[in-house]
């Protein structure tokens, strides 16, 4: 998987992770310039042991938004950890990105899904029993769907101006049984 900077001049590379134990889920992210081919791609992320799910650019270009998923360490199962850090770019550096809390249908505390962040990164579009604003502090400001629809986090796109939201909500069919888009 690879995302293109908003100038289009480069590629966030996601990359697998091959250990002595065979090929595992994509673990680190590689920034190629695309005007500059021969220096190669460098490594600007990396979190061993998870899976990274999706990452997202600032629409300055000057910072990467990247989801993951991590098993919690002596478990099997689909239940583990999640998470987004935020890359500054420019200084090569990554900070836990704080996100606010849901029950689930089984009443677990889950940690809502970044989906995007408004260009000055101070407003975030979360998924979690629906999708919602939230402050960069992660403090909830409004819900813009109703909670039981099931939102795409990957899918979730803010306007240039931060007045639109395009989504992807999933519906169960229940005559087949199928999510349909």
């Amino acid at each position: 998987m690879a995302e293109l900077s908003p100038d289009g001049r480069r590629l966030a590379i996601c990359y697998t992770s091959i250990r002595d134990d065979g090929s595992h889920p994509p673990d680190r992210v590689l920034l190629f310039d695309r005007t500059r081919p021969e220096e190669g791609a460098i490594e600007v992320y990396a979190r061993p042991v998870a899976e990274l799910q999706g990452w997202r650019w600032s629409d300055d270009g000057s910072r990467l938004y990247v989801s993951w998923e991590g098993q919690i360490p002596g478990q099997n199962g689909p239940r583990g950890s999640t998470g987004t850090d935020v890359v500054d770019l420019n200084t090569k550096t990554k900070r836990p990105l704080k996100l606010p809390t849901f029950k689930d249908a089984d009443g677990a505390e889950q940690e809502m899904r970044f989906a995007t962040a408004s260009a000055d990164g101070q407003t975030l579009l979360l998924v979690g029993q629906g999708l919602h604003v939230a402050t960069a502090d992660a403090k909830l400001l409004r819900r813009l769907s109703q909670p039981d629809v099931l939102v795409s986090a990957a899918n979730v796109r803010l306007s240039p101006d931060g007045r639109l939201v395009l989504y992807t909500v999933f519906h169960l069919s229940a005559e087949r049984n199928q999510l349909l888009v």
